[in-house]
């Protein structure tokens, strides 16, 4: 199947899972599968959009999408009870969309709504600290950034960790230490695309949009910028086409 008609499936898909939104008859715990889901096909498809329409607009737009989609969750979720494996802060996709997008007033919305306690049980601790980091970021919380790197470090106990280590970097703004950092992030990234080569879901059109344009580096190369970094104009996974500025307004 042609990536192009692989787009309309996958749109066709996610129109699907989301009009559980509409259904009272949903349970909040179903909606939150649903939702992580949903997010990732929003995200499948802007990457698609790049990719085949070269569309920077399409790509933001449902980077967005899939925002807010996670805002409309959380949102229901915490008018009711439910088992927190969905709504944790480490399950932090879709805020990377939104910081990608450079939607900023969705991810405040979003970290708003978070959880800022470690489910213990329901994620891993070095996710929600990076979450937590994100949240720190993005809204401008220096002494958030500085508590979790810390509570990240003690976890990590000298063990490498390259999503550290650019945080790290961030949490510092040295320009040196963003740099060799965000490489090794790539790097890092590239081996897992290369892990999962010989698995059954290779050639599948969602695992090649995901393993072409890479959205969680692309929200550190945002992030980064609006903390006063350089960047360059390319890198491997993250393309200079998926930067440019917007051009037409999201509307929902």
């Amino acid at each position: 199947m042609e990536l192009g008609e692989s787009g309309v499936a996958i749109a066709y898909e996610t129109a699907f899972l989301l009009q559980a939104f509409e259904n009272p008859d949903c349970s909040v715990d179903q909606l939150g599968t649903i939702t992580i889901d949903a997010c990732e096909n929003l995200r499948v498809l802007g990457i698609l959009s790049l990719l085949v329409n070269a569309d920077t607009d399409g790509f933001y737009h449902n980077l967005m999408r899939s925002g807010r989609y996670r805002v409309k969750y959380l949102e229901r979720s915490a008018e009711e009870l439910e088992d927190p494996y969905h709504s944790c802060s480490g399950r932090v996709s879709p805020l990377l969309d939104v910081v990608a997008a450079g939607d900023w007033l969705i991810a405040k919305n979003l970290i708003e709504l978070s959880t800022d306690v470690w489910q213990h049980g329901k994620e891993y601790e070095d996710d929600y600290c990076f979450a937590q980091i994100i949240h720190g970021f993005s809204i401008g919380s220096g002494a958030l950034v500085k508590e979790k790197l810390g509570q990240y470090e003690q976890y990590l106990d000298g063990r490498h960790d390259a999503r550290f280590s650019v945080c790290e970097a961030l949490g510092s703004k040295d320009q040196g230490a963003f740099d060799s950092a965000f490489v090794d992030y790539l790097e890092e990234h590239s081996s897992w695309i290369e892990s999962r080569k010989e698995g059954p879901q290779t050639e599948e059109p969602k695992m090649l949009a995901l393993r072409e344009v890479y959205v969680d580096g692309l929200a550190i190369l945002r992030l980064a910028e609006r903390l006063g970094l350089r960047t360059e104009n390319e890198y491997l996974f993250c393309p200079g086409l998926a930067r440019r500025a917007m051009m037409v307004d999201f509307v929902e």
